[in-house]
């Protein structure tokens, strides 16, 4: 492999790394305010009209 490629699958590498890092932080953010919800809102089921 080239140093040319080699650079550019490095620079790939770092911003996928970023990414997930990023979509990491947004998951537990938003599990952190699904959890701050009161219980009853957290999973709301759905009822079927019988």
């Amino acid at each position: 492999m080239n140093n040319d490629r080699r650079e550019g699958l490095l620079e790939v590498c770092d911003i996928l790394d970023d990414a997930i890092n990023r979509l990491t932080k947004i998951r537990e953010d938003e599990q952190d305010a699904l959890d701050s919800l009161p219980e009853g809102l957290q999973a709301p089921q759905k009822t079927v009209n019988s």
